[in-house]
Parts: structure tokens; sequence; C-alpha cells
């Protein structure tokens, strides 16, 4: 069901300063944005191979092997977490489509973004979790079933 009442409010709001730009304009601006979408489940192929690509997995495989002096306990945890998960054939998937266990992989991602020395930057943990909820057009996002057009500015009584 599409939520006019967030289109009111984007409009309005965040897209406000856009005002007195052409009506155009304004909804290429608001359709070219980007919501979390729902979570789904995640291999750990997909994982290994993003960390991979990124440069960071053998950085945490490394860590986890043989934690660096006054490493943080919750980095060596979730260094050795992640090493054991990735290399085990019986986990074939993070279940990440349930919401409490995604909490608890961005908790993991946070510790490992903690020490430098996890080779896990914000970047690569941003990316990380965004392989468990990647973006969506805001639209989508908002029960609409295509990008705004003039038909659901006036059905939020916009225009």
């Amino acid at each position: 069901m599409a939520n006019h009442a967030a289109l009111a409010q984007a409009w309005g709001g965040a897209w406000g300063a856009l005002a007195g730009s052409s009506l155009a304009d304004r909804l290429v601006s608001l359709n070219a944005r980007t919501s979390p979408g729902p979570l789904q489940d995640v291999t750990t192929s997909s994982v290994s191979s993003y960390l991979m690509g990124a440069g960071a997995l053998a950085s945490i495989e490394a860590y986890a092997a043989s934690p660096p002096a006054g490493a943080p306990p919750q980095a060596i945890q979730a260094a050795q977490y992640l090493a054991l998960i990735l290399t085990d054939a019986s986990y074939p998937t993070f279940a990440t489509s349930d919401s409490s266990l995604f909490s608890r992989m961005a908790g993991f991602v946070t510790a490992l973004e903690g020490d430098a020395r996890t080779g896990v930057s914000s970047s690569i943990g941003a990316g990380l979790l965004a392989l468990a909820q990647p973006s969506i057009p805001w639209w989508q996002a908002n029960g609409f079933a295509a990008p705004i057009g003039a038909a659901d500015l006036m059905a939020a009584g916009l225009l």
C-alpha cells in the first residue's frame, strides 16, 4: 500500500530544499533516493567473496588465528566467529533475514571495525551488512509500485 504520508513528508521535508526546482527535477531527485531493503539471508560464499575482493579476508583470518597484543576481546571473538563460519561447510548461509541474527552480525561488524588491524574499515563493514540488507528505491520501500509520478503527488494532496 502506497504511503502517501511518507511522500508528503519527503516532498516537503528533505527534498523541500529543491523548492523552486521544476516538478520534473524534484521527481528525479526523489526517485533517485534509496532506503534499506528487507533483510535477506546471505551465503557464506558471498561473504567470503566480498571480503576477499575488499582485501579484508586474509587480515581477518590472520587476526583470528593469532590475535595481536592488546586486541579488543570483542574484535577477537568476532574475527574468530567469522573465520570459523566461513571455513565450515556446515554453515552455508548466514540467516540474516532474522532481525535478531542481523543485529548480532551488525555487532560483530562493529567490533571488527573497532580495530583497524582486522582489515575491516567502516566502508567494508557497511558493504558487508548491505549484502544482507541491500538498498532499494525509496518509492519501493514506501509501498509504491513504480517511481513517483504526478498521479502519486495528486493522491497525496501535493498537486
